[in-house]
C-alpha cells in the first residue's frame, strides 16, 4: 500500500505554523521564497520570460540571420545561450509559484477562502492569510506555556507515545520563542517529575544523576535525548510485560501447580538492576524512593550500574 501524507489544512491560527512551513518547503524546492516570503515589508518583482534574442540586438540595421557577418553570428549564438539559461531559471520559478498557489487555494478552508479570493500574486495572499490568521509572538508564548504546564502532569487516559511526541514539539516550539518555561534546565526536573507516575525507577535514577552532573558542574544531557531514551526504555518494558503475559497464559494452560511454584519461587528470587533480590523492583531502594529508610544512602556505583542498563 502506497505511504500517504496529511495534507495540513489552514482554517485557524493553531495550523497556521504547520501549514506556512509546508508552503517554504514547495517554495524553497524551486528556489523561490524569496519571492514569496510574506515578512518582507515590499512585494518583490518576480521574474518574466525572457524574450528571445533577434538578429537586430546584434546589429540594429539586419534583421535576419543571413545577413549578419561571422563575428555577429559568434556574438548572436552567444545571446542564445544566455536567454535559454533565463528561460530555465524563469520557467522554474514560475512554476514553482504555481505549484505554491495550487496548493493555497486547495488547503485553505473555505471558511477563509474570503481573504484570498481578490488577490492576484501569491505574495499578497500570503500577507492577508498572515494577517488574519498567524497568531502574534504573544498569543503564542501564551499557547506554549500553557501546553508546556498541562504535559508536566501524565494522565494515565493518555497515549505514552503521542504525549512524550508532544513534549518534544512544545519544547521545540518554546525554546524558539524563549519561554520562561523551558529556560536553563528546569525541563529536565520537569520531564523527570512527570514520568515518575509512568516508572517512578527510571524517573528517580535520572533525577539523581542530573543532580550529581549539576553539583559537578558537568554537562547535562539535551532534553531530547532523555525523552528519546525514556521513549525506548518504555517500549523494551512494554514488550517485556507482552512477553511475560504470553508466558504465564501458557504454564497456566500446560504445567502443574508445582512447576508453576518452582517458577514462583524463582521470580521471587531474581535479582534486580541494582543486584539484589528483591522479586519487584518497586522494593528497591535505589529504584523506588519511598522505600528508602530515613538516612539511606546509596552506593554511586550501583546507581552508575543501574543507569547504564536503563540506557542500554
Amino acid at each position: 500500500m502506497a505511504a500517504t501524507t496529511k495534507t495540513v489544512i489552514l482554517d485557524q491560527p493553531s495550523h497556521w505554523e504547520p501549514w506556512l512551513f509546508v508552503i517554504k518547503t514547495i517554495a524553497n524546492g524551486g528556489d523561490t521564497w524569496k519571492y514569496l516570503d510574506p515578512d518582507l515589508n515590499t512585494e518583490p518583482i518576480v521574474p518574466t520570460r525572457p524574450e528571445m534574442p533577434k538578429p537586430k540586438d546584434v546589429n540594429p540595421v539586419k534583421t535576419t540571420l543571413l545577413e549578419l557577418d561571422a563575428a555577429e553570428k559568434e556574438t548572436f549564438k552567444l545571446l542564445i545561450t544566455m536567454y535559454k539559461e533565463d528561460l530555465a531559471i524563469a520557467k522554474q520559478v514560475l512554476d514553482t509559484i504555481q505549484t505554491v498557489r495550487n496548493h493555497i487555494v486547495t488547503t485553505v478552508s473555505t471558511k477563509n477562502i474570503v481573504y484570498i479570493n481578490d488577490k492576484t500574486t501569491v505574495y499578497q495572499m500570503l500577507i492577508a492569510l498572515k494577517k488574519r490568521l498567524a497568531p502574534t509572538d504573544y498569543a503564542r508564548k501564551l499557547d506554549l506555556a500553557t501546553k508546556y504546564n498541562k504535559l508536566k502532569t501524565f494522565s494515565k487516559q493518555e497515549d505514552v507515545e503521542k504525549w512524550l511526541k508532544d513534549w518534544e514539539i512544545t519544547y521545540t516550539d518554546g525554546k524558539k520563542l524563549n519561554i520562561p518555561e523551558v529556560a536553563d534546565n528546569r525541563s529536565l526536573f520537569d520531564f523527570t517529575h512527570a514520568i515518575s507516575s509512568i516508572d517512578s525507577g527510571f524517573a528517580s535514577t535520572q533525577e539523581y544523576f542530573i543532580n550529581q552532573k549539576t553539583r559537578n558542574s558537568e554537562p547535562l544531557p539535551e532534553l531530547y535525548n532523555l525523552i528519546e531514551d525514556f521513549r525506548n526504555y518504555y517500549r523494551r518494558t512494554e514488550a517485556l510485560k507482552s512477553s511475560a503475559s504470553h508466558s504465564g497464559f501458557a504454564t497456566l494452560n500446560g504445567e502443574s501447580q508445582k512447576d508453576q511454584k518452582d517458577q514462583k519461587d524463582e521470580k521471587d528470587e531474581r535479582r534486580c538492576l541494582c543486584g539484589g533480590k528483591h522479586g519487584n523492583w518497586t522494593k528497591c531502594h535505589y529504584i523506588s524512593p519511598a522505600q528508602r529508610p530515613t538516612g539511606w544512602k546509596g552506593k554511586l556505583e550501583t546507581f552508575e550500574k543501574i543507569n547504564k542498563i536503563l540506557n542500554s
